[in-house]
């Protein structure tokens, strides 16, 4: 019944919401496709599908640089920083200390982790794994507005993407010399901030253009990165006897990997329209948009989901999305109805709402 209602939602109610973003309904369809490419990773896909859906993270981060290109209002660096800190750590802080209390509690899903995956939980690193991708996004935030202000100034499109082009050659450079993973703390936070943030930033970059160029150029970036990522597989073939996933080129996030990603985004980005037609006419569509504007809290349902649930793939992989997908909306619906009009505090209310949906 939970589903069954899920799918006659209405567009939630935004009397709450901080709404400081101009919402793309082609975004929020891609979006939806990130989430569920991402879940599908963590829930033992065969070896085809898991290298179909290799697109998750940057195309998510992609979709990132759209919206804060059609959304951007100038305000305070340091106010933005905060809401930005809201919005991506305090959810995961949130969940991650209800999920380990239960677990230590019940004994169920996973052994209790040691104080040092604790640690690394709650600061973005290893941890129990998944949360790497709260990290990625906090970064990016951190340098969006400084990206914005190169975007600006440089209207160019020759200059703007030959400088992101010198950018990242500087970064593969870099990386062949450093020849990652790196020793020690000092080594391991370099190449999980910098490292990591480089790539995805230019993917972020790239994603603030797209508005701007033709159809024509998007398809060029689309055809130019499934074309080196052929290259790069067939050169892989040739030296390795087989095929290479572009996982094996993901930490640190290089070329090979990157180009299917951005290639497959770009196509994405192109077929984004009629995809859109198709789904708005479907029973869907309202939980589609939901599950997409509420991303973050039914990512962070899927983890225990992933843990409970022990059935084969075919049946695991729906079940667990559907399910994060009614977790998600239980807690949105219980927030926005029963609690928030209780709350007398409009400041409340908003930071409440800023953490417990999207």
């Amino acid at each position: 019944m939970a589903l069954a209602a899920m799918l006659r939602l209405q567009p939630m109610s935004l009397s709450y919401r901080v709404e400081w973003q101009v919402r793309d309904e082609k975004v929020d369809l891609l979006r939806f496709v990130g989430l569920a490419m991402v879940v599908m990773a963590h829930v033992g896909a065969p070896t085809l599908l898991f290298q179909f859906r290799n697109f998750d993270v940057p195309l998510m981060v992609l979709l990132s640089g759209i919206s804060f290109g059609l959304a951007w209002r100038d305000e305070p660096y340091m106010a933005y920083v905060w809401k930005r800190i809201k919005r991506l750590v305090f959810p995961v802080w949130i969940f991650l200390s209800a999920y380990f209390a239960f677990v230590g509690v019940t004994g169920l899903l996973i052994h209790v982790p040691d104080t040092d995956v604790l640690v690394s939980s709650y600061l973005l690193r290893s941890g129990i794994g998944y949360v790497w991708i709260i990290r990625i996004f906090l970064l990016v935030a951190l340098v969006s507005p400084l990206i914005l202000h190169f975007h600006r100034r440089t209207p160019g499109q020759g200059r703007y993407f030959a400088t992101l082009g010198l950018v990242y050659a500087a970064y593969e450079a870099l990386v062949f010399v450093l020849k990652p993973p790196l020793q020690g703390l000092a080594g391991a936070l370099f190449e999980e901030m910098f490292l990591y943030l480089v790539p995805f930033a230019i993917l972020f970059a790239i994603g603030l253009r797209f508005n701007t160029l033709r159809r024509s150029q998007i398809a060029l970036l689309a055809g130019g990165g499934l074309l080196i990522c052929a290259a790069f597989g067939v050169g892989l073939y040739l030296v390795e006897g087989r095929f290479v996933p572009t996982q094996a080129f993901k930490y640190p996030p290089l070329l090979y990997y990157l180009s299917y990603a951005l290639g497959v985004s770009s196509l994405l980005w192109l077929l984004s329209g009629r995809l859109l037609a198709l789904v708005q006419v479907s029973p869907f569509y309202v939980a589609v948009r939901f599950m997409a504007q509420n991303s973050i809290w039914a990512y962070l349902w899927h983890i225990p989901l992933v843990e409970a649930v022990r059935v084969d793939f075919y049946l695991k992989y729906p079940l667990v999305f559907v399910l994060a997908g009614v977790l998600t909306y239980l807690q949105v619906t219980f927030l926005q109805r029963l609690i928030l009009p209780q709350i007398p505090s409009p400041a409340m209310r908003k930071n409440l709402n800023l953490v417990l949906t999207g």
